[in-house]
């Protein structure tokens, strides 16, 4: 009942706004434009918090039920797999805190944007991994090494944690990680 009763005085004011616009006078347009624009910060105010929280439910979904079998893989295959599924949990849960954090502040015309970025939450979470799963293979087979303080990426087989937090980073930099892998793909075939 309360939000037909916004959802109408929205649209009314948005009539109104387009009254002023075919009225004539200049004043008139520069008043609706006012106009227009105090609306958009309402919807945005009011509506940005629903959407955002149903895009987060909707990617932590595809989390949720990507990570199962990856729990499922870590208890079932051997030691030495055990860094590449903890790896891509932590990719996972990373690229959901990614997506969290991008859409905390937006404004009105990047709502777009982000809505059609999760139209299917499995292929965006699903590439994540896929991402980070090669750069792992890069790290493993040495052709690329990370070195934060005292831990190395070569610590990444013995250590779960640093594989965990590692898996969380590429989730973080998905974005990051698609231009990496694209300039030492280049450099090393010499592609342009």
């Amino acid at each position: 009942m309360i939000r037909v009763y916004i959802d109408r005085l929205l649209y009314e004011e948005v009539y109104y706004a387009a009254e002023l616009c075919f009225s004539g006078d200049k004043s008139d347009f520069l008043t609706a434009t006012q106009t227009l624009d105090e609306i958009k910060d309402k919807l945005t105010s009011s509506y940005w918090a629903k959407v955002r929280d149903g895009i987060l439910i909707k990617y932590g979904s595809a989390v949720f039920w990507l990570s199962l079998p990856l729990v499922l893989g870590f208890y079932v295959f051997g030691e030495s797999y055990k860094f590449y599924f903890m790896s891509l949990i932590g990719t996972c849960v990373g690229s959901w805190l990614s997506l969290a954090i991008r859409t905390k502040q937006l404004v009105f015309d990047d709502i777009r944007h982000h809505i059609s970025e999760v139209t299917s939450p499995f292929i965006r979470c699903i590439f994540a991994c896929v991402l980070s799963f090669v750069f792992l293979m890069l790290l493993k087979v040495g052709f690329v090494e990370i070195k934060l303080g005292s831990i190395s990426s070569k610590d990444i087989s013995a250590n779960l944690e640093v594989a965990l937090t590692l898996g969380i980073f590429f989730g973080f930099g998905e974005k990051y990680l698609i231009s990496t892998i694209n300039k030492k793909s280049n450099g090393m075939f010499n592609w342009k």
